[in-house]
């Protein structure tokens, strides 16, 4: 990139800063090694073995911790991403100690670590340092453990890669940001992986940092750049620098998967209390989101799906083995057979009178328990409009027959404990009585979740919304404004230990909708206590053509936080693996007028 007069002034400024830093910047050979004794990163390695499916996968980046306590969870991050050549590695880190005069910082030298060398990619630093970016060539790297604790697990990892190091000032801004997301994906191509190294909430106890992290993981969640930007720095994480510049390079490079595999706390490798923690965060970027990942000690992981229904046309389809085998098996290729939650449309009954009827919905109940426990369905929700097409008696039958054969019915308002979460379902429609739409109350939300405890998280499953408009309506926006209000405390106040959190009467964490039969476009975050909502799943498995949806995995952690994760499904039922074309816009026509054997 060719250097323009405006530039100059600011490069002789630059340039004056760095003879003044000269005998730091130009010193010779590598960075010498930081960290001399072997034994914790052989530890480290042996206690996270390889990734079982780790070759199967495409990781294009990767977050990990910086602090040694962690550094199993350095190796666990390296390890997700060894399924595939790695030639090069962009290495982005905060300055902590704010020792670059500039608000970006790299360097030609290589580092030497205790299992041999790590070379630096010179052509992609020189591109970057001849780039219009605020950047200068630094020494910071001979102290800055944001790199030398992880240098020698790509020693040992990727002997062949070579290093980018970019190191980025804690008190730099997004102006100096966005050039260097400019100038980053010249220097990234299918060989190189993307290291963040950042450590998270720091300098609170144990329990303020499991609130700080919640609200962390999600924005993280909800994979909006513009969110970390409202993080604390430090309570939160050590660098919204890194993490803005990751997350927006992931962008550009169209780059959709991200999944959280940790997130632990120094807390939990100390047996004795600590006034001042760290808190650390693995994540994995990949080309799109795929299968869940293996899980840890200590954790568990639910799905949840949108609009489910066995009858009609569905019936035919899934009575042939073959494709029965094949919509099953394309969900559990994510699930793994981990528990799933549904919205179940319509009733089940011993014999269906009419199998194409429009309403009400009705589907064989053995027919449909069979492929509910072949989903690995856990619970389902009830709280639909259709769930009183053939009265209450139809719906209680339906009801106890679901629980026979252990899997849990959500019933409108009441809340069901299923371990590490409690789950209640609500709708705002009802095909029975009247009024039918906008049925829900700001009361009545208020005391079902003045109901829900704060103990443990606390989802809803709400059917709201209009058919084929994936977008939230201003009904379904004060919907969610009553169903977070009640939550109320929990607002951090004060600066880094001293912060205080106000009590919360509510644990929501996240709100699930269905009804529209087609999925939003992913996760938003909602209220000061960032409640995470997907306002439409969309359809799992229906007769409807135009129809799309998607899964939602949540993955529980030890210490008591969640991760959570949107992963865009298609048309299962078709086998269309892509979005369904469907407009934004009002004027679309429901699919009864396109096909009346197919509708709502």
């Amino acid at each position: 990139m060719g250097i323009g007069m405006a530039t100059q002034p600011r490069l002789a400024a630059g340039f004056a800063v760095c003879m003044a830093w000269l005998p730091q910047v130009c010193g010779q050979g590598d960075h010498p090694a930081l960290y001399l004794d072997s034994r914790v990163f052989e530890r480290a390695l042996e206690a996270v073995p390889a990734l079982e499916d780790g070759p199967t996968r495409t990781v294009t980046g990767i977050v990990v911790p910086h602090h040694l306590v962690a550094a199993d969870l350095m190796v666990l991050g390296f390890r997700a991403a060894a399924g595939r050549e790695i030639r090069r590695i962009l290495l982005l880190t905060p300055d902590h100690f704010k020792r670059s005069p500039a608000p970006v910082a790299t360097t030609r030298r290589g580092f030497e670590t205790i299992w041999g060398r790590v070379e630096t990619d010179s052509a992609a630093v020189e591109s970057l340092l001849a780039g219009d970016i605020a950047i200068s060539e630094s020494s910071l790297f001979d102290k800055e453990h944001g790199v030398h604790t992880l240098t020698p697990f790509i020693a040992r990892l990727f002997p062949e890669a070579l290093i980018v190091p970019v190191a980025l000032r804690v008190d730099s801004k997004p102006e100096d940001w966005e050039p260097l997301i400019e100038a980053l994906p010249a220097v990234v191509d299918e060989f190189t992986l993307i290291v963040q190294s950042t450590d998270f909430s720091h300098y609170l106890d144990a329990r303020r940092a499991r609130r700080c992290d919640q609200e962390t993981l999600a924005v993280l969640a909800a994979g909006d750049p513009a969110g970390v930007l409202k993080l604390r720095q430090p309570a939160h994480l050590d660098s919204r620098a890194a993490q803005y510049v990751h997350l927006m390079l992931q962008r550009r490079l169209g780059n959709s998967g991200h999944v959280v595999l940790a997130n632990r706390n120094s807390q939990d490798y100390s047996p004795l209390h600590q006034n001042r923690t760290t808190s650390y965060v693995v994540q994995v970027f990949e080309e799109e989101p795929g299968p869940g990942w293996p899980l840890r000690k200590g954790e568990e992981v639910w799905y949840f799906a949108g609009d489910t229904f066995f009858g009609r046309r569905v019936f035919p389809a899934l009575s042939r083995p073959e494709r029965a085998t094949e919509v099953i098996g394309r969900v559990r290729e994510i699930t793994r057979g981990a528990p799933l939650v549904v919205n179940l449309e319509g009733v089940m009954v011993p014999r269906v009178e009419r199998p194409k009827a429009q309403r009400p919905l009705a589907m064989d109940e053995a027919f449909a328990l069979k492929h509910l426990k072949d989903l690995g369905v856990r619970a389902v929700s009830l709280a639909n409009n259709h769930a009183l097409d053939l009265g209450r008696s139809a719906r209680d039958h339906a009801s106890s027959l679901l629980k026979e054969q252990g899997i849990e019915p959500l019933h409108h308002g009441e809340w069901l404990d299923l371990g590490r979460f409690r789950m209640t379902g609500l709708t705002d429609i009802c095909n029975e009585s009247a009024p039918r739409f906008n049925r829900l109350r700001e009361e009545e939300v208020s005391a079902v979740m003045a109901a829900a405890g704060n103990d443990k998280p606390a989802f809803v499953f709400v059917h709201w919304g209009e058919e084929w408009q994936p977008r939230m309506t201003p009904r379904q926006e004060a919907v969610l404004r009553w169903l977070c209000a009640p939550a109320g405390g929990g607002v951090m106040t004060g600066e880094q230990g001293e912060m205080t959190v106000q009590p919360r009467p509510s644990g929501l964490a996240l709100v699930l909708g269905s009804h529209p039969h087609v999925a939003s476009r992913g996760l938003e975050v909602h209220g000061p206590e960032r409640v995470l909502a997907a306002p439409s799943l969309g359809n799992l498995i229906f007769d409807q053509p135009r129809g799309d949806g998607a899964l939602v995995e949540v993955r529980f952690f030890p210490g008591g936080t969640h991760a959570v994760r949107w992963i865009p499904l298609g048309n299962v039922l078709s086998g269309n693996r892509g979005r369904a074309a469907h407009s934004n816009s009002s004027s679309t026509k429901p699919f009864s007028q396109e096909n009346p054997a197919g509708t709502r």
